[in-house]
């Protein structure tokens, strides 16, 4: 049984248009220090979507939390009715206009409700794994909010004010928290705005997220790669030269003349000489310049080009949009090796063991580089590196995480091509899983 109440079907056509695979399957939850899976405790889904039409929410809650945020007496305390429900309902409305704080420009913005349900009647047969809260962690309620506003926001501020305790990290891990009890949970989320898919954290210490648009300096998603002038000269004006030349002499005469000597030139001369270089040698001189161009690239010049490169290739997976993706490969990739490098990552994102579902990249660390072969000069540049990095990828779904860490070894190839380095070739050697991931970057 499905409690439904005034439930309005609709899906604004923008957000569905634009949203792919890649947000429909990963979902955000309520995560803590302890390893302990599936999450048998406090479990809270939060989806955020930035928009022209207004600021979106998607909020799942199970019993546990819902308890957490206001207790409301009931029957059967593993149990809601649909008279229950009602009160529920009413209870997270009021806690969601007027606890949850959601400012947009610099202005607090009160939510509507668009619908609200509850499942009354989840599968008894997943009790099994949550033997601390049973029913009260299946039974789960699905509340979407709007915020209005006209036009894309250029800030929008969340404030999510409720942290559970999280038992399960003191009694598996001895964690604790700043009193001595168990430490309290932290509220991971999914950000979606401008065309780009995000997590973001809510904790106690910090219950405030900002998120600012790109026409506010919001910040380039990709990391700065070098440039590079393969030409090693350059193009002067001959006159130029003659007149530098006339000036030499000219402070040749001075000097003589100031010493006593016999100047070598008289200064009409000089304006004769000057005039000679400039109108009979008219024209484009090609003057070559050393220390530039081609040979300023090194082993260390290469890797330091080719590491944002790589790096770059992961954060094409932002977007949700598979025409955007494809534009921000196009950063770091060119010709037919585009198609190849989006089935590679697309398909290290995927995760099997957990119905397929597509996960985002948490953290990309190098390991090690190596520069293997050079071409320094001439029109196009080139180089081949043999590079070992690690990926760090989480798949959400159902209230827990699976975090993957990816060890893989390839060979490139990079070449200036027009538009700057590209990625031309690649070769994969090894890839593997470590099963005890160290710490990884929050964010990249």
């Amino acid at each position: 049984m499905t409690y439904d109440h005034a439930m309005r079907p609709r899906l604004r056509s923008g957000f569905a248009s634009s949203v792919r695979v890649l947000t429909l399957t990963i979902v955000a939850f309520f995560t803590s220090p302890a390893s302990a899976h599936p999450q048998d405790g406090p479990h809270a889904d939060l989806r955020i979507r930035v928009g022209d039409d207004g600021v979106r929410f998607s909020v799942g809650l199970n019993l546990v939390f819902m308890d957490t945020i206001d207790p409301l007496p009931r029957e059967v305390e593993s149990a809601v009715t649909p008279v229950e429900a009602d009160r529920i309902e009413a209870r997270l409305a009021r806690y969601f206009r007027d606890e949850v704080v959601v400012e947009i420009d610099g202005e607090r913005v009160l939510p509507t409700v668009e619908s609200f349900k509850i499942n009354l009647d989840p599968d008894p047969g997943m009790v099994a794994i949550f033997p601390r809260f049973g029913m009260r962690a299946l039974v789960r309620s699905a509340t979407i909010l709007d915020y209005p506003v006209e036009g894309l926001p250029e800030t929008v501020s969340v404030t999510w004010p409720v942290f559970p305790r999280d038992a399960l990290a003191l009694e598996l891990e001895g964690l604790t928290g700043p009193d001595g009890g168990a430490p309290y949970m932290f509220l991971e989320a999914q950000l979606q705005a401008e065309g780009v898919l995000e997590m973001i954290r809510f904790s106690r210490e910090e219950p405030t997220h900002v998120w600012r648009s790109s026409a506010l300096g919001g910040g380039s998603r990709f990391a700065e790669v070098p440039g590079f002038s393969a030409g090693g000269a350059a193009e002067l004006p001959v006159v130029s030269v003659g007149l530098g030349l006339a000036a030499l002499v000219g402070i040749a005469w001075l000097t003589a003349a100031i010493s006593g000597g016999r100047p070598v030139l008289a200064p009409g001369a000089l304006l004769v000489l000057a005039s000679v270089g400039s109108l009979t040698t008219r024209g484009i001189a090609r003057v070559e310049l050393p220390g530039t161009g081609a040979a300023a690239l090194d082993a260390a010049a290469a890797e330091s080009v080719f590491v944002p490169l790589h790096e770059n290739l992961y954060r094409a997976f932002d977007f949700t949009d598979e025409s955007d993706i494809y534009d921000a490969l196009e950063r770091s990739v060119s010709g037919d090796l585009l198609e190849t490098l989006y089935s590679q990552i697309y398909g290290s994102l995927i995760d099997a063991e957990n119905d397929g579902l597509l996960g985002i990249v948490t953290g990309v660390e190098p390991v090690e580089t190596e520069i293997t072969g050079l071409e320094p000069r001439g029109e196009s540049p080139s180089f081949v590196v043999r590079h070992r990095w690690r990926v760090a990828g989480t798949v959400y779904h159902w209230g827990h995480s699976h975090t993957r860490l990816n060890e893989y070894e390839a060979d490139y190839t990079v070449a200036l091509v027009d538009g700057g380095w590209r990625i031309t070739e690649n070769t994969v050697r090894e890839q593997r899983r470590i099963d005890a991931p160290p710490v990884m970057p929050a964010e990249i």
